[in-house]
C-alpha cells in the first residue's frame, strides 16, 4: 500500500518533461550518434485517483523510470494522460519484457491510504531501424497505438498503413450509410423450451448497401465504436425498429419482445441513455417489451459504472440480458447484486452437452443456478435436434439459434411467425 506521505512525495517530485521542439530534437540527433531507440506513444485512460489524475500520472512516471532506467528515457507530455517516450540501449527482448512489466504493474489497482489508483494504459511502439523523418516515426508510433487495445501494447508494422486507410475509407462509408438510413434490423426468433411457440426475437443490425449485398456487423461495428459512431448509429437503428414494432403492434394486437444488443460505448455514455428515455416516451413503448444484452466483459471491467447505469435502465423499464455467459471470470460474484433478468448462455457450451459429460454438467448447472435467482436463461446456438431435446429436459426456458431460424428481414420474419 503507498501511505500518503509516499503520494505526497510523488506530487512534488520532478520529473522532468521535455518539450515538443526538444523531444523530436532528441531523436534527430540519436539518429547523428546511430544510436537505437524505441519510440512509445503511451495513453493513459479512465485514469481515476482517489486525490487527483495528476498523481496516477506521476505513479505511471515513477514505474518508467524504476523499470527502463531514468537515464535511458526521455518523456514528452502533449496533453493530460498522452505522453510520447524514447527508450535507448535496449534490445528488443528486453524491450518487451519490460513492457509487458509495465503493464502488468497497473493492471492491479494500486491501494494507497486515500483509496485506489486505477490506470488503463495503451502503448504503440515503434523501432528506429533506419533513419527516417521524425515525423514519419511519430506517426508510425500512432499507428500502432490505434491498433493497440486497454493494458496492451502494439508494435508497427508495415500492414497498419493499408488497415489505417482501409478503416478511414469505411468511415467515409458508414457516414454514407447512416445518412441514408441503410442499417436494417434482422430478427432471429426466441422460442420457448417446451412448446416451441415464438416468445420474442433478438435484434441483430445489418447494413444493407444493395439488394443483393449485406455486410454483416462483424466488418463495421468495430470501426463504429471505434470513432463512436455507434451512438448515432444505434439511436437511429432504434427508432426504425420502433416504428416497425408499433406497426406489427397495431396489426397483431399483442406485445412482442424484442432483445438489443448494446456495447460498452453506449453504456458509458449518459447522452445514449437520455436519447433512449426520450426514444421510449415518443414511441409509446410499453414496459417489458425491450431488452438490451450486455456482455460479461462489460460488467467485469466496469462494475461500478454498470451498476449505476443498469438500475437506471431498469427504472425506464427496460429489461437486462447478460450475453455470453460462462465466458468471463468473475461475473457469478456480481449476479445477486445486479438487476439480471436475462441469462444467455454461450454457444462454446450448448455445442458440445449431448457429446461431452463436462460441458452438459456446466449447461446443467447454469440453468439450475439461474432458476433458483429467479433469472430466466436462453441458450444460444443451438443447431440440432439432439441440443434442443437435452436442454428442454433439462428445463431451459428459451431457445435460439439456426436449428429454428436464422436472422431474417422484418417481412420474412413477419409472415412466418406473426401472421
Amino acid at each position: 500500500m503507498i501511505t500518503k506521505t509516499e503520494l505526497k512525495h510523488l506530487e512534488e517530485s520532478n520529473i522532468s518533461y521535455v518539450t515538443k521542439s526538444a523531444f523530436e530534437n532528441m531523436i534527430s540527433n540519436f539518429y547523428k550518434e546511430e544510436l537505437s531507440f524505441f519510440l512509445m506513444n503511451l495513453e493513459v485512460s479512465n485514469s481515476i485517483s482517489s486525490n487527483n489524475t495528476l498523481t496516477a500520472e506521476f505513479l505511471l512516471m515513477e514505474r518508467l523510470f524504476h523499470i527502463f532506467g531514468e537515464e535511458n528515457i526521455k518523456v514528452y507530455r502533449s496533453q493530460i494522460g498522452r505522453f510520447k517516450i524514447s527508450v535507448i540501449n535496449l534490445n528488443t527482448f528486453n524491450f518487451k519484457r519490460q513492457l509487458k512489466e509495465l503493464i502488468s504493474f497497473f493492471k492491479i489497482p494500486i491501494k494507497t491510504e486515500v483509496g485506489y489508483i486505477f490506470l488503463n494504459i495503451r502503448v504503440g511502439v515503434v523501432y528506429s531501424a533506419t533513419k527516417e523523418p521524425v515525423q514519419k516515426l511519430i506517426l508510425r508510433s500512432r499507428l500502432a497505438l490505434l491498433y493497440s487495445k486497454d493494458n496492451q501494447f502494439s508494435i508497427y508494422n508495415k500492414n497498419m498503413y493499408k488497415r489505417y486507410y482501409i478503416d478511414i475509407k469505411l468511415e467515409e462509408l458508414l457516414y454514407d450509410a447512416y445518412n441514408e438510413n441503410e442499417f436494417e434490423p434482422f430478427f432471429q426468433a426466441y422460442v420457448d423450451a417446451q412448446t416451441k411457440e415464438v416468445v420474442g426475437a433478438e435484434v441483430l443490425m445489418r447494413w444493407i448497401k444493395s439488394k443483393d449485398k449485406i455486410i454483416p456487423p462483424v466488418l463495421f461495428i468495430p470501426v463504429l465504436e471505434k470513432n463512436k459512431f455507434i451512438i448515432e448509429v444505434e439511436l437511429q437503428f432504434i427508432k426504425k425498429l420502433l416504428t416497425i414494432y408499433n406497426v406489427w403492434k397495431s396489426k397483431y394486437k399483442k406485445e412482442f419482445p424484442l432483445s438489443i444488443n448494446i456495447s460498452a460505448v453506449q453504456l458509458s455514455n449518459l447522452n445514449f441513455i437520455e436519447e433512449i428515455e426520450k426514444i421510449v416516451k415518443e414511441y409509446n413503448i410499453s414496459s417489458g417489451v425491450l431488452t438490451f444484452e450486455i456482455t460479461e466483459s462489460y460488467i467485469i471491467d466496469n462494475i461500478e459504472s454498470a451498476a449505476s447505469t443498469l438500475e437506471r435502465l431498469k427504472t425506464l423499464g427496460f429489461k437486462i440480458s447478460l450475453d455470453d455467459f460462462g465466458t468471463g471470470y468473475s461475473t457469478l460474484t456480481h449476479l445477486k447484486s445486479l438487476p439480471i433478468d436475462i441469462l444467455k448462455i454461450d454457444m462454446i457450451f450448448i455445442k458440445n452437452i449431448t457429446t461431452e459429460k463436462k460441458a452438459e454438467i456446466i449447461v446443467e448447472q447454469m440453468i439450475e443456478m439461474s432458476r433458483k435467482l429467479n433469472i430466466k436463461v436462453i441458450c444460444e446456438g443451438v443447431e440440432t435436434e439432439e441440443q434442443y431435446s437435452k436442454l428442454k429436459e433439462m428445463g431451459a426456458d428459451i431457445i435460439q439459434g439456426y436449428y429454428f431460424s436464422t436472422p431474417i428481414p422484418k417481412f420474412d420474419f413477419e409472415n412466418k411467425y406473426l401472421k
